[in-house]
């Protein structure tokens, strides 16, 4: 007969996590290797994974692709070695490789390593939720939780109307997302109304080329950080990126705005914003071809700007019923701020008094 121990009894057996990006993937696996027997359910309102880390892909070539979020991960020595196992992890499986491509305009920053996503960045994200082996539903928005007694619940209902119960609730969206909920769960958070608010995230738009087998991108570098450009801030072959034959597979480039076009253009129509973003971009680069498809992306919540003051890595919205709300918005924004967190998320999960 199986023995199970004193904390693997008081752990919630229903737990649902709020949003398929990095953090909350993370955590989900973390937490099934901690506790092999817990029910994981992911709510993600997207069509797929990924989070800020989206992986694009032509609607005539499947394997013509282009991240139009996050573009590489790039690890301090300090962070490299507190994070091994994840990066190690990462690169035996052959999901991350390292980034050998000329980055034009790149500030020089001692002993950092950049990686790439072979399958795209979204593919990180994938790794760690096939791991959790939580049942994952996508086009699913949380819109309203509410507490519920004997026992003591959690209840998430959908857009859709569709409600479940679960025992925790861990929440890894933008923070400003977080006062969207309806349902009692909000009194709970507008209790750190004004941490919460203290939060800032910068604006930018993103533009997913894609081009025909064969096509010619005669660009001398791999990426390139742009200055003095009133609208693109980086520019990225993010075919070659990934060291993908271009005779095989469609080429595809990658444009990101600057945070000032951002901000300026953050309630513009899209069609405006991209055929402005063209414009410059024929202008930086008279040699760029017109591309057979362009997926356009708005990043109203790009990068974390100013995190959760204090850096917690998680915040307890409320301990019995347990619900967290984690992300990079409370450690620091980028890859090792999402590990952080997901550590952090995992910490107070296993610590608390169910």
């Amino acid at each position: 007969m199986q023995t199970t121990s004193q904390s693997e009894m008081s752990i919630p057996r229903r737990v649902l996590i709020v949003g398929a990006g990095l953090t909350g993937s993370v955590t989900a696996s973390l937490l099934r290797r901690k506790f092999q027997n817990i029910d994981l359910t992911v709510w993600e309102k997207s069509r797929g994974a990924g989070g800020r880390m989206t992986t694009s892909r032509c609607p005539d070539d499947p394997k013509c692709t282009a991240d139009t979020g996050a573009q590489y991960i790039s690890a301090t020595p300090s962070y490299f070695k507190v994070h091994e196992s994840f990066y190690q992890e990462l690169l035996s499986s052959n999901v991350l490789k390292p980034f050998t491509g000329l980055i034009e305009g790149e500030k020089n920053q001692d002993g950092v390593k950049h990686f790439i996503a072979p399958a795209g960045t979204s593919s990180i994200v994938k790794h760690f939720l096939k791991q959790s082996g939580a049942n994952v539903h996508y086009q699913t928005q949380c819109n309203e939780v509410n507490m519920k007694d004997n026992p003591s619940q959690w209840e998430a209902i959908d857009l859709k109307g569709n409600s479940e119960l679960f025992d925790s609730i861990i929440i890894t969206i933008p923070v400003p997302q977080l006062f969207n909920f309806k349902g009692s769960i909000q009194s709970h958070i507008k209790e750190d109304k004004e941490r919460l608010e203290a939060v800032n995230y910068s604006s930018r738009y993103a533009l997913g080329l894609f081009y025909a087998q064969g096509t010619d991108i005669s660009l001398p570098w791999t990426a390139k950080y742009v200055t003095g450009n009133p609208c693109i801030r980086f520019v990225s072959v993010d075919s070659r990126k990934r060291g993908q034959d271009e005779d095989n597979i469609g080429p595809s480039i990658v444009l990101h705005t600057s945070v000032p076009f951002g901000i300026e253009h953050l309630e513009s129509e899209p069609k405006q914003v991209e055929e402005i973003i063209l414009k410059h971009a024929y202008e930086l680069l008279p040699t760029l071809p017109k591309p057979t498809n362009i997926k356009f992306q708005k990043w109203r919540y790009s990068q974390v700007s100013t995190p959760m003051p204090g850096a917690p890595g998680c915040l307890v919205l409320h301990h019995s019923p347990l619900a967290l709300a984690g992300g990079d918005a409370f450690v620091h924004s980028n890859f090792d701020g999402c590990i952080e967190s997901a550590l952090s998320i995992v910490d107070k999960f296993t610590n608390s008094k169910i």
